[in-house]
C-alpha cells in the first residue's frame, strides 16, 4: 500500500503585491518598537513579587516615545542625543569591540535619557532604535555634574 501525499491549499488564489518600504525621511518617522501594550501595572496573586521599578520606568518611557517622531525625541539635545564612542568609558569601548560595533559604521551611538540616572543606548537606522544597552546607573559616559 502506498500513502498518497497530502498537498496543502494555498492560503489563497490572490497575488499579494508587495509594496518596498521606503524611508524619505527617517527624522519624522515615530522610532520603531512596540511597547504600546505592555501592562505596566499587572499584579501578581504573591504580592512578594514586585516588578522591577527601573524597567517599569523604561517601559512607560518607551511607550511614550512611540507617540513621538525622531525630530521631537531629538530636539532636546541636554536628553536625548548621538555621542561619539570615543567619549564613552573604557569598558563600554572594549564591549563595543568584543560585539564588532567598533567599525566606521558605529562611530556615534545614541543616548536616550530617561531622567535621573537611566540612558538607554542604541543605534538609531533610519526609523529604527536598535537597543544596545540599558544603563540604570548612567556608567556607559558618566557626568561629571552631581545627580546626573
Amino acid at each position: 500500500m502506498s500513502k498518497k501525499k497530502k498537498t496543502v491549499p494555498p492560503l489563497s488564489n490572490k497575488k499579494i503585491k508587495k509594496k518596498p518600504r521606503i524611508v524619505e525621511n527617517p527624522w519624522k518617522d515615530h522610532p520603531t518598537w512596540l511597547f504600546n501594550c505592555f501592562d505596566c501595572d499587572l499584579e501578581f496573586p504573591d504580592k512578594s513579587k514586585k516588578h522591577d521599578q527601573a524597567f517599569i520606568e523604561l517601559a512607560r518611557h518607551l511607550k511614550d516615545y512611540e507617540l513621538r517622531t525622531w525630530n521631537d525625541i531629538l530636539s532636546n539635545h541636554d536628553r536625548d542625543h548621538f555621542i561619539g564612542i570615543n567619549h564613552l568609558e573604557p569598558f563600554a569601548r572594549k564591549r563595543l569591540a568584543d560585539l564588532g560595533m567598533d567599525d566606521l559604521d558605529h562611530q556615534e551611538i545614541l543616548r536616550l535619557r530617561f531622567g535621573g540616572k537611566l540612558r538607554l543606548w542604541g543605534f538609531k537606522e533610519d526609523d529604527i532604535f536598535r537597543i544596545l544597552w540599558w544603563d540604570p546607573h548612567h556608567e556607559v559616559v558618566p557626568s561629571p555634574k552631581k545627580h546626573t
